[in-house]
């Protein structure tokens, strides 16, 4: 698939995080199960007209909602770490905060498992001032960022939302968190959301004087969440994600608007845009002795944009492999190879449903290199700036080959999809190649 908005798109490397020790703290721990008042709200009201209202309405503690420094909720149950919402008049809206402490460096992410959905599963997640007015669903109002698991859309600072991912469902993870490491302006900050494990997309927000808080709103009865304050992100490596070689339990590390279950890897982005592209890269390189993977297409989806290749380890998440520079791919649905640019040439082949993908590479010999030379080790820095054939297979024959430079860090197992419903079987350890 050739990208439309092309071609010099400037990269946007992978959100980084310190492992940083989380402070243990409890919101629960001086709250137990109260039910809260009623106040009927608006639904979309502007940010103009709103912001001196809701500072009024919130200047001391709201007399139908609770507040005591560590939490502030309204029209909700608490119980330990879970809160449900039981009120059903359809201007009735939930909201609980967490005021112990706001978000930092050292505390950037939270998550929120959707225990029941509801009636209608109108339920948002995210980011507020201390502040913000308990009648309003996170993101409705000025100073808040929230999305909403209903219609998968993005709010923020206005009752209006934009398409952002696809909707949840009961028993997702939902997560958000803050990248303090980007780098975007005074002021402002990089906010991301995760489902069940995954990326599903960013946004730059201003941060309020008063920094940001954890919040979640909730609109239609019998929802219930579970809050998890102590969740990192990204997830802690375990043993089989940091080996120097690839074997039949080496994960994928990097995983943005795709799911991963017993070796599954399924699109659950919104394939609406090419911004709208998933990613699942391999935690190790290709090496020597370690050159070949390959991928079975499950499901073509709606489109078919399926890809296959190799990729430099900070590839941008959004872009399909191989419309950016340091990155080669081979895309199914029109057989087109990719390399480093957003416009293709004819390859091979179309791939559909039930075809086999292989990407491989293998290092060239230099003119003054013996064959010991050429014993490059399998670590992450193996073979940079080298000569390698990349070549492609389709149902364990070869389609083509490609001659590219090895980047920085090496070059790492790639797969992309960018279409509603595709699926896709990866091995990174198969017999042939």
């Amino acid at each position: 698939m050739t990208s439309l908005t092309n071609i010099s798109v400037m990269d946007e490397n992978e959100l980084l995080f310190d492992d940083l020790d989380m402070p243990a703290f409890d919101p629960f721990a001086r709250l137990h199960r109260r039910m809260q008042g009623h106040r009927a709200g608006g639904l979309f009201d502007s940010d103009d007209d709103d912001e001196e209202e809701d500072d009024d309405l919130l200047d001391g503690a709201d007399p139908e909602g609770y507040e005591d420094g560590i939490v502030r909720s309204a029209r909700v149950i608490i119980e330990e770490d879970t809160v449900t919402f039981t009120h059903d008049a359809y201007d009735d809206v939930g909201v609980y905060q967490s005021l112990e402490q706001p978000m930092s460096s050292e505390f950037n992410y939270y998550e929120v498992e959707v225990v029941e959905w509801g009636a209608h599963g109108r339920i948002g997640i995210g980011l507020a001032r201390d502040n913000y007015p308990l009648n309003r669903q996170p993101g409705w109002n000025h100073g808040s960022v929230a999305y909403h698991c209903d219609d998968g859309k993005l709010f923020q600072n206005s009752g209006f939302g934009r398409a952002f991912a696809a909707p949840s469902q009961e028993g997702d993870v939902i997560g958000c968190g803050i990248d303090y490491s980007a780098e975007i302006g005074r002021n402002r900050v990089r906010v991301f959301f995760t489902r069940n494990g995954s990326e599903i997309g960013q946004s730059n927000v201003e941060v309020p004087p008063s920094g940001f808080f954890p919040t979640v709103g909730m609109h239609s009865k019998g929802e219930t969440l579970r809050l998890n304050f102590r969740a990192r992100w990204p997830p802690e490596q375990d043993d089989e994600m940091i080996g120097d070689n690839l074997d039949p339990n080496a994960k994928w590390s990097r995983l943005s608007k795709i799911t991963k279950k017993d070796g599954l890897l399924s699109y659950i982005g919104l394939g609406q845009s090419d911004s709208d592209g998933g990613i699942a890269q391999s935690c190790v390189p290709l090496t020597r002795c370690n050159h070949y993977f390959e991928l079975e297409i499950v499901d073509s989806g709606d489109k078919g944009y399926v890809a296959i290749g190799i990729a430099r380890q900070d590839y941008p998440t959004y872009r399909h492999p191989g419309w950016n520079p340091g990155s080669v791919a081979y895309h199914a649905d029109d057989g087109k190879l990719f390399h480093g640019e957003g416009r293709g040439r004819e390859f091979g082949p179309a791939c559909h449903q039930g075809d086999r993908m292989g990407c491989g590479m293998q290092f060239l010999k230099e003119e003054d290199e013996d064959d010991d030379e050429l014993d490059i080790e399998a670590d992450a820095d193996a073979g940079e700036g080298r000569k390698v054939e990349v070549f492609f297979t389709r149902n364990g024959k070869r389609v083509g080959k490609e001659i590219s430079t090895v980047p920085k860090g090496g070059y790492f197992p790639i797969i992309g999809m960018l279409s509603r419903g595709e699926k896709v079987r990866a091995d990174l350890t198969p017999l042939s190649g």
